[in-house]
């Protein structure tokens, strides 16, 4: 007796085992999502998607900044969409417009939604360069070197590229 697995099964199993990896750390990939009440949390900052369909970032449980969708719908996803847009969706099979969203869609690419350490969620492309010198403390800097634009050992704006892991591959592999 032959077993087969249809695709959508294992599509749906993938997607679940994912988005419960990722919702448990810092960063969403392409096509990771929060569910109602699911959150992204470092150290004492939590980006949650609210039961409310609010998506709310706490500052030690004090909010500090929110997509103000709250009751514009009975059940959401916030997703990461693959062409580097961040939505909240009624559903995240569904081509309806979105709730809210990120206006950062382009082309299909490599994307990383971070709640970074200093309370900043970044949404970041195509990574090519980390030196780990930035003075915060943290091991870890990502920049892009488009536009002649540098990044310099220390330097005060490496701030805002501070993340708890290397990215080496955001395609997938971390």
């Amino acid at each position: 007796m032959a077993f087969s697995i249809r695709s959508e099964t294992v599509f749906v199993l993938s997607v679940v085992i994912f988005s419960t990896l990722a919702a448990a750390e810092n960063y969403l990939l392409p096509g990771d999502w929060l569910n109602r009440g699911a959150s992204l949390q470092e150290g004492k900052y939590t980006f949650t998607l609210q039961e409310d369909c609010n998506l709310v970032l706490y500052n030690s449980k004090k909010p500090v900044w929110a997509s103000e969708t709250a009751n514009k719908s009975t059940y959401c996803f916030a997703i990461l969409q693959p062409d580097g847009n961040f939505v909240i969706t009624e559903s995240i099979f569904s081509l309806t417009e979105p709730i809210w969203a990120s206006n950062t869609g382009g082309k299909n690419g490599n994307y990383v939604l971070i709640l970074q350490r200093d309370g900043n969620v970044v949404l970041y492309s195509n990574p090519i360069f980390s030196t780990g010198t930035n003075k915060i403390g943290s091991a870890d800097v990502v920049a892009s070197l488009k536009s002649n634009r540098k990044v310099l050992p220390g330097a005060e704006q490496n701030k805002v590229f501070e993340m708890k892991k290397v990215i080496v591959d955001v395609a997938g592999s971390l």
